[in-house]
């Protein structure tokens, strides 16, 4: 237990103290983090679309008691299995569970990756899920969708999946704070008061972002409960 308090102070430090680590990339991180023991130990996974070494956020995969693969179609990715991931050149039940992190919005048919997710895990094993909701578009090398719990939900269940949780990363200050940090870290205010004041400003959020989208909870209105960063999803192969 301390391990884990230790490392989500870590993204909770990280996060304030590091410009170009985003908001997104914190609740990403901390799902991932607060999932994994979903994975047995010893199992072999598979990560789709995943990337070996330089990777974007804290989490890291290959830290467990775990036996990964990764699967990618870049060679930069230092891939195990260098395929497509709508056409992934195993057989059937071969993984006893597999990732998707920040995958599906750069497919143009992510159903069909879910297809072969499904196919590839073994009755019974997990996959773990995250996607952007109110996020920028990034391609890499292109951003096709985004798709709110709803869809995921009810796909899921259709290819043969049993949805264990949807969670939502974060409301509205979570989305507004992650603009804004954005925002700041590619300008270059002259003015030194702007300067000054919006560093307060994006201090303040961020460290208050969570509590300040509980407090919104109380509050309705599709401004406030219709907003996220994006989401994190477990679901089990039925």
């Amino acid at each position: 237990m301390s391990s884990q308090k230790n490392f989500l102070l870590e993204l909770k430090n990280k996060v304030i103290s590091d410009s170009s680590y985003s908001v997104r990339r914190y609740f990403v991180d901390k799902f991932f983090y607060e999932s994994v023991d979903l994975l047995p130990e010893k199992s072999l996974i598979l990560d789709i679309g995943g990337v070996k070494n330089s990777k974007r956020g804290m989490f890291d995969i290959r830290k467990f008691n775990l036996e990964v693969k990764y699967l990618n179609i870049s060679e930069k990715a230092e891939p195990d299995i260098m395929a497509d991931a709508t056409s992934i050149p195993v057989e059937d039940n071969s993984f006893d569970g597999a990732i998707l992190g920040e995958v599906l919005e750069h497919i143009s048919h992510p159903e069909k990756v879910l297809k072969e997710a499904h196919r590839v895990i073994k009755t019974g094993g997990n996959l773990l899920i995250t996607t952007p909701f109110l996020f920028q578009i990034h391609g890499d090398p292109d951003d096709y969708l985004r798709y709110t719990d709803s869809w995921y939900k009810k796909i899921l269940e259709e290819i043969g999946f049993e949805i264990v949780k949807i969670d939502r990363h974060g409301g509205y200050f979570s989305v507004l704070t992650n603009q804004l940090k954005n925002f700041f870290h590619q300008s270059n205010f002259e003015n030194f008061r702007i300067r000054f004041f919006s560093k307060l400003l994006l201090k303040y959020l961020i460290k208050n972002f969570l509590s300040l989208d509980e407090k919104a909870k109380n509050y309705s209105g599709n401004l406030l409960s219709g907003s996220t960063t994006g989401f994190g999803i477990v679901c089990v192969k039925k």
